[in-house]
């Protein structure tokens, strides 16, 4: 996004009078300022913006400085993925795979997801299985994914009965009308009081992470309209500060 600053005429023309030189250099020191002070403006507005559980993102957030020959300054973010975050979109995954929604692998708003944690590695651990989604959101058994229509080769697969999803299997769930999931089996086991395993014992499960072929983003990021702010309101003052700094000092 290009942003354009301008000074008052009268103080411009001034200044070009006095130096040349000197007036091009202040306007480069000027236009670094500024995005310094950008900078800091949009590190400081990120948690009011996105939930933050590293410094990642924050020193991610750089500038490049303007020079004598090119009179620019530029504030941007080194991950790609911020990209999204400024303008919006929709977030496939990659090679035809999943796109995988976090529900209760974090148990807190503020909690990192590790490696470890991330859906192939949890589907590594016996306690953790693929399965679908059924209409209310609970554990669907293998014949209730085939009356939603469902792949018949991937609901015969029940895992209840023993059976586990591979990880393969997992990158192309959700390419179906099923919604697919990533389960974990925890606690001990609890006689079940209604549904079709009532009067049984089951073990409780959890939804760790809902799979889905695409998930819509909004902006959230607005870089640009904080450094447009910050620069209408402080490039002419840097300006000035830095041209008396350069006559000031100059040889």
């Amino acid at each position: 996004m290009d942003i354009d600053v301008s000074l008052d005429r009268v103080a411009l023309d001034r200044a070009l009078r006095q130096s040349r030189k000197q007036a091009v250099f202040a306007a480069a020191v000027a236009l670094t300022r500024t995005a310094q002070e950008a900078q800091g403006e949009v590190v400081a507005e990120l948690p009011e913006r996105f939930t933050i559980r590293t410094g990642w993102v924050a020193r991610g957030i750089r500038i490049q400085p303007a020079r004598r020959d090119r009179l620019e300054a530029v504030v941007y973010s080194r991950d790609e993925f911020m990209a999204r975050q400024e303008t919006g979109g929709t977030k496939e995954g990659r090679n035809g795979k999943s796109v995988a929604k976090p529900v209760e692998v974090r148990r807190n708003p503020g909690q990192t997801t590790r490696p470890s944690r991330w859906p192939g590695a949890l589907l590594d651990k016996p306690s953790f299985f693929a399965a679908p989604l059924s209409t209310q959101g609970a554990y669907a058994t293998a014949r209730n994914e085939r009356q939603a229509g469902g792949k018949r080769s991937l609901a015969g697969r029940s895992a209840h009965g023993g059976r586990m999803f591979s990880r393969s299997a997992s990158r192309t769930a959700a390419r179906g009308e099923v919604a697919y999931a990533i389960w974990q089996r925890y606690g001990a086991k609890q006689k079940m009081t209604k549904g079709r395993y009532a009067g049984k014992k089951r073990q409780p499960i959890r939804l760790m992470y809902v799979m889905a072929p695409a998930v819509e983003v909004e902006p959230r990021l607005g870089m640009g309209d904080t450094v447009r702010r910050v620069a209408f309101v402080r490039f002419a003052d840097n300006f000035e500060q830095a041209f008396a700094a350069a006559i000031a000092t100059a040889r």
